[in-house]
């Protein structure tokens, strides 16, 4: 699954220099003590606490519902993690080293901060689904005005509870979009489930709080309709073309890279290789070096590991990466040492082409 952090530079090093670690141990910490806290007051029998700890109590029972009710289906669709747990491993692991990198945090030293933060916004929104997007904010809204309009229809206190429960759900799914965290698909699929009932409710309630205008009342419902019909079509054409794309990897070069490596390069050779998110790095080699890329100094990053590990090999994308960037040749980076060519794969003209413009070179380092 590649080096890990912690592998790699060791616990407190990794967490100094990869702080969403840090935060999300310190997260688990207060969570325990503030679970620690609640248990403390939940024993008071009387006081002004009293009716606070149960309407916390009411709540944690809906809450401890909708987690048995998650975790219930996470065991029928994901069986196959509990009789082969390798697959789950090979399935999330390799996100640990990739989770925190997007597009929208490399742009942050060309356009800046401000830019960096709404365009990741906007494109996160996209990638999620914007429809439900835009109809669960009716939904908080609706809620909004519930509350601040005493006598405006509402449901019951039960279900007012059980909406307030997958809003929380929710708070996981929209961190990953504000702080410009990689979504995965099969990651958001339970946040978009939750979306989708509150996005529904939101259409319900509007719907409701017209009263007896019907004719306004039937535009809502209409739009509601028109708006959740279209996206389920557009899902659809995605879903369709995502397996296209799926079914198109066969010809990926990627199975190219791997014959030729196995045939060609000794599994004892030393190689400094470009992460396993940036280029396909084969497996069956013991003694690689991954260099991570995805930095501003990664000209540095790699000079440095060539002069420090004096490998027998280099690889990395020598083509078109993010926005046009090209890197150098391994010449210009390492002018101590003489490199030669060996091989380079070009995925242009194919059928399935991950990185458009990508050119995967290896170089062998001649002392």
């Amino acid at each position: 699954t590649g080096t890990t952090w912690v592998g790699e530079l060791g616990v407190w090093e990794s967490l100094r220099q990869n702080r969403i670690g840090a935060y999300v141990i310190g997260a688990g910490l207060a969570g325990i003590a503030f679970s620690g806290a609640l248990g403390i007051l939940d024993r008071a029998k009387s006081g002004p606490v009293r009716p606070i700890m149960d309407r916390i109590r009411e709540i944690g029972s809906y809450a401890l519902l909708a987690t048995s009710l998650f975790a219930a289906w996470t065991a029928v669709i994901g069986f196959r993690w509990f009789t082969r747990p390798g697959l789950f491993i090979t399935t999330y692991a390799f996100l640990g080293t990739s989770g925190p990198v997007s597009e929208s945090i490399q742009m942050i030293p060309q356009k800046g901060l401000f830019y960096a933060f709404f365009h990741n916004v906007i494109v996160q929104i996209g990638e999620f689904d914007a429809v439900m997007v835009a109809l669960f904010a009716i939904y908080i809204g609706g809620e909004l005005y519930r509350i601040m309009k005493k006598g405006a229809p509402g449901d019951d206190r039960g279900t007012i509870l059980k909406r307030y429960v997958l809003v929380v759900f929710l708070v996981p799914a929209f961190g990953c979009i504000f702080s410009m965290m990689r979504m995965v698909a099969h990651h958001m699929l339970p946040f978009f489930v939750a979306l989708s009932v509150l996005a529904l409710q939101g259409a319900a309630m509007a719907i409701s709080y017209c009263g007896k205008r019907r004719i306004l009342r039937a535009a809502i419902a209409s739009l509601a309709a028109a708006l959740v019909i279209a996206d389920v079509i557009s899902s659809g054409y995605v879903t369709a073309k995502a397996a296209m794309h799926r079914w198109g990897q066969r010809y990926d070069v990627a199975y190219e890279i791997a014959e030729w490596w196995r045939r060609n390069l000794p599994k004892d050779a030393k190689i400094v290789a470009e992460e396993y998110t940036r280029s396909y790095v084969p497996s069956g080699h013991g003694d690689i070096i991954l260099f991570r890329s995805y930095f501003r100094n990664r000209n540095d990053i790699l000079r440095g590991l060539v002069m420090e590990h004096r490998p027998d090999y280099v690889y990395y994308n020598a083509g078109t990466r993010f926005e046009g960037e090209q890197m150098p040749s391994i010449d210009q980076i390492v002018p101590e040492f003489t490199f030669r060519e060996v091989k380079a794969f070009d995925s242009s003209g194919r059928q399935y082409e991950r990185t458009e413009g990508a050119r995967y070179t290896v170089y062998q380092v001649i002392y």
